[in-house]
């Protein structure tokens, strides 16, 4: 009789178990739809991009294997929602639950998984904390990112499956065949998904090891493993084999230098997980209680840990909380190693959460004493209570998020009834093109991870701007542009823009006289020599509040009207604004007001972004001067800067008026066609014209070109100039100067036909097709209005690779004078007058001190520094040991560097200590672009530094110390290979050169 109302108590008790597991699980699925059903108005750019992913699916376009503009993140969650939606019909809503379903799945395995790691009370414990979870899990588990869903579920399917595995090995069951297999596609599919699954991988891998290292030697289980994996994964290696196993190449944001790994420990423990629980910004008395209710499980299962051998917890239970244990340790250092570390995001932290919630019901079942069984409760209990109590900001951001997508949706309705096709908006704003149904198309340049995308607003007539992206306000105040602006719903739209209405013609070559900067260096000729590797350094602005000025002295007072730019970075100062000095008067009068950067340039009747170098422009009434000066003000993030190229703009009576449209080009593309010609550079409204009436024909893109021409690919930077028979160059009227200059300096000979309105086609004349220059680097630069000679050592190179330049002394001659500083051309001509034995005992002489002062320093001892680094000494250049204050000091520096170079953006820390204390410094970027052109092997690449001894500079000897740092972190690296003092970490150039007073005559 005991008996059997014993039984019908334990059955009575298993029955209200389950029940309320089950009910744990069906709430856990209602709050999952729920949630999905509040965020189907989600704003989030990330969310955009699902959704444009599945209705693309949907509509039969081939299925992306990759989340766009990521490959790095499989579509595996965008296919489910597409097979979901398929069936219930497209909504943001039916998308959101692709998502969901993917959190439903990981959050019943967590449950069972704790069921069979601690009963039924660990399992309710561990649903319970599902239901609602951390604020920083909330939206992931209800809107779709692209592969958090599936990060979440194959983390803890693949450990939960590696458990199964391991437990039937210990209990003397071999695993069969399907169980590796089943473990392998689970380890392929979630690497394909997010390779953040890594660390999972890494856990039950060490497991195995740990508890049965010999069943993973067993073939029939490794065998059966790797094929599951190539099966699940099938999709990253057949995207990887097509396109230069570029998933890979995210390994370049790990670092393993200690300052980096030791930061983003400090991030993990101290940011990540307190965003993660959602305490980051709570009040005191509420971070210091839920956050250490976060971490008490697992302390408690740690105080508890029993191992299975003494019978206190079973195989199983050991296992699993020996697999969680190793899952934290591999993810620690993954985070800690990973440059992600650095996302003020919680969204890597994610695959914490299940381990979290078994955790907390593996320390409430199994803890002993009874007192921790009970704190383990309390905590879990704080910790539920918290994250429904944090369901006010989800709701609230929600409601915020639908009154943005009707804002949202007035706009997309306010460009459409304007005719706008177009527009220019930040990546935040990338839902819009849902809103839009794609018939606007909304593009960030500076992140567009659609293609299709960049191609709309490169070809577009007339693109509009949201919200003053990039500045475009001041580009048209600025050049006297015109357009329209207005106001919907508080956000800024620009449409309807359109260029000055006054020409313009080149007037640097016969203006200029003389150029100067604050410091007094001359630098006319490297300002309009057509040279961009003669960029002008401005000065470090120490000071915030003061300008750097160029002043331009004029041969003669000269009418002009506008001043442009040339640099080769984005953003390099914050604003500049032009004065002068009119043809009678010394006072200058302001010509300009102060203009912002502005990322925008005009080409014919539109605008276009200014990437990949910038282009800025003024103008100004006509004015009769004698004199400009430009000021400029450091940005935000920079306070030195370089200017390539200044070009000084003048009325061109001959032209007046405004281009309102780009004239028919079907001239132009007959003369193209007659020469055969499929590879055009031209202005970029210009090309689009020509691209949009040639159907394609010809290549105008300012990408590479592919998939049809490989050379193209070398180096992905359109500007650069590379002709054959096949190519031309089509220069506006205002450019055609710089081109033939630029041309002669490079002695290749084009043929030029005049094409009004267009501007001149400069092509390949017949009989030259085994021309040297041909297919090869030619060293200029093509602006679209204006060409610039670059990458002298480049094309230097690429023409001693002519079978007969090498031998060729009058040719050898030539591409020294051009590339002066080029030391394999220099060595190759110095072997020519030894060959020879020509009697050039002046030349040989000279080639000698060329090569020494390129080659060999005479300063500093070598050191070597972590990345493959080694500085070999350095020179001043001048000839002097001797310098005053105020005096340009020039420091020739030699380094050899590594191919390729590490991720991390490298910089030089060089400190110049006077008598007994630190003066001044010269910090810079560390040999920023030298990986433009190859050299010899043994040759060094060298770096000019160009300094500015303080006006206040104490006389005496002076030293030298140098050393590398990392220029994102402010943290010094460590030198090694070395006899560098580790506690300096710098190497010392005692003795460099010597201050002496003012009143001293000069050396």
């Amino acid at each position: 009789m005991t008996e059997r109302t014993n039984t019908h108590g334990d059955a009575h008790k298993t029955a209200w178990q389950v029940g309320m597991l089950v009910g744990l699980l069906l709430l856990v699925a209602a709050a999952r739809i729920l949630f999905a059903w509040t965020m189907r108005h989600e704003t989030n750019a990330d969310f955009a991009i699902v959704q444009l992913m599945v209705r693309h699916i949907l509509a039969g376009e081939p299925w992306p294997v990759f989340f766009y503009g990521q490959n790095y993140m499989g579509s595996l969650e965008p296919l489910t929602s597409a097979l979901l939606a398929s069936v219930c019909g497209y909504s943001t809503f039916a998308v959101n639950c692709g998502t969901a379903l993917f959190g439903i799945a990981a959050a019943v395995i967590t449950a069972l998984w704790a069921r069979r790691i601690g009963g039924w009370l660990a399992a309710c414990c561990a649903a319970a904390c599902c239901v609602v979870g951390p604020v920083g899990y909330v939206h992931y588990m209800a809107s779709p990112r692209g592969g958090y869903g599936t990060l979440l579920f194959f983390t803890v399917a693949l450990l939960a499956c590696g458990v199964r595995m391991l437990a039937r090995e210990c209990e003397g069951t071999p695993s069969s065949w399907r169980d590796a297999l089943l473990l392998g596609v689970m380890a392929g599919l979630g690497l394909w998904c997010n390779m953040l699954v890594v660390p999972a991988i890494g856990a039950v891998a060490v497991c195995f090891l740990l508890w049965r290292w010999r069943a993973a030697l067993r073939f029939r289980l490794w065998a059966g493993v790797v094929a599951g994996f190539l099966l699940g994964s099938i999709p990253l290696w057949s995207w990887n084999l097509r396109h230069d196993w570029s998933t890979f190449g995210m390994g370049g944001s790990l670092s393993f230098y200690p300052p980096v790994v030791m930061r983003h420990l400090r991030l993990l423990f101290t940011e990540r997980i307190p965003q993660l629980v959602g305490v980051a910004d709570a009040p005191a008395f509420w971070y210091w209680s839920v956050l250490p209710a976060t971490v008490a499980p697992l302390l408690i299962v740690l105080i508890s840990w029993r191992p299975p051998r003494r019978g206190a917890w079973s195989v199983w239970t050991a296992l699993s909380l020996s697999a969680i244990g190793c899952y934290l340790l591999c993810f620690v250092p993954c985070f800690a190693f990973s440059q992600f570390a650095s996302v003020n995001s919680p969204r890597y932290m994610l695959p914490l959460v299940p381990f979290l919630a078994i955790l907390g019901g593996a320390a409430c079942a199994l803890a002993r004493p009874r007192a921790l069984r009970i704190v383990a409760g309390l905590a879990v209990m704080l910790q539920i209570a918290w994250q429904v109590g944090q369901l006010h900001k989800f709701t609230a951001l929600a409601e915020r998020r639908e009154l943005a997508t009707r804002r949202y949706a007035a706009v997309v309705d306010a460009l459409l009834a304007r005719g706008v096709t177009a527009a220019y908006a930040g990546y935040p704003l990338f839902i819009m093109n849902l809103l839009a149904d794609e018939r606007i198309c909304f593009s960030d340049p500076k992140i567009e991870r659609i293609p299709a995308y960049a191609r709309r607003i490169e070809h577009d007539p007339s693109p509009a701007v949201v919200e003053n992206l990039g500045g475009v306000n001041f580009l048209v105040r600025s050049s006297d542009g015109r357009g329209v602006h207005a106001n919907v719903d508080s956000m800024r739209l620009d449409y309807a823009l359109a260029p000055p209405t006054t020409a313009v013609r080149d007037a640097t070559d016969i203006t200029w006289a003389a150029a100067g900067q604050t410091s007094g260096v001359s630098i006319a000729r490297m300002l309009c020599d057509r040279d961009a590797g003669t960029a002008v350094h401005a000065e470090e602005l120490r000071d915030q509040a003061r300008d750097t000025t160029i002043t331009i002295a004029l041969r003669e007072p000269t009418v002009l009207n506008g001043i442009r730019l040339w640099g080769a970075e984005q953003a390099p100062f914050g604003s500049w604004r032009v004065e002068g000095r009119a043809e009678a008067g010394d006072d200058y009068i302001s010509l300009s007001s102060e203009t912002p950067y502005a990322h925008y340039f005009w080409s014919g009747p539109r605008i276009f972004w200014d990437r990949p170098h910038h282009r800025q422009e003024v103008r100004f009434a006509p004015t009769r001067l004698r004199e400009l000066r430009l000021h400029f003000a450091p940005g935000p993030d920079r306070a030195a800067f370089r200017i390539c190229e200044v070009q000084l703009l003048a009325p061109d009576p001959d032209a007046a008026g405004a281009v309102e449209a780009a004239p028919a080009p079907a001239p132009l593309l007959d003369t193209l066609r007659e020469r055969g010609i499929n590879r055009l550079y031209a202005e970029r409204w210009t090309a689009n014209a020509v691209h949009l009436a040639g159907t394609g024909s010809v290549w105008t893109s300012r990408s590479p070109r592919a998939q049809t021409d490989r050379r193209l690919t070398e180096k992905d930077d359109p500007e650069r100039l590379l002709l054959d028979a096949h190519t031309a160059v089509l220069m506006p009227p205002a450019g055609v100067p710089s081109m033939r200059a630029v041309l002669s300096a490079r002695t290749i000979p084009l043929r030029e036909t005049a094409l009004p309105p267009f501007g001149t086609l400069f092509d390949v004349p017949p009989g030259l097709a085994g021309a040297p220059w041909l297919e090869r680097r030619t060293g200029i630069r093509f602006l679209g209005s204006y060409a610039l000679l670059d990458d002298a050592n480049e094309w230097a190179m690429a023409m001693l690779s002519v079978a007969d330049a090498a031998e060729n002394a009058e040719r050898l001659d030539f591409l020294l004078a051009g590339a002066p500083d080029c030391v394999p051309v220099a060595r190759r001509r110095l072997a020519l007058l030894r060959d020879q034995s020509e009697a050039t005992t002046a030349l040989r002489s000279e080639l000698d001190r060329r090569l020494a002062l390129l080659t060999i320093p005479t300063l500093g001892s070598p050191a070597r520094f972590r990345g493959d680094y080694e500085w070999l000494g350095c020179r001043l250049i001048g000839g002097k040991s001797s310098y005053r204050p105020g005096d340009i000091l020039v420091v020739r520096h030699y380094w050899r560097a590594p191919h390729p170079p590490p991720p991390e953006r490298l910089a030089v820390f060089i400190h110049f200590v006077g008598p007994n204390k630190f003066i001044f410094q010269d910090d810079h970027a560390l040999l920023d672009g030298i990986y433009a052109w190859p050299s010899d092997a043994d040759a060094p690449w060298t770096d000019d530094r160009e300094v500015v001894i303080p006006a206040d500079a104490p006389p005496g000897r002076y030293e030298l110390c140098l050393g590398v740092c990392n220029a994102q972190f402010p943290t010094r690296r460590f030198s090694v290979a070395t006899t560098l003092p580790q506690r300096r970490r710098a190497v010392k150039v005692a003795d460099a050169f010597t201050v002496i007073p003012l009143t001293s005559p000069k050396p």
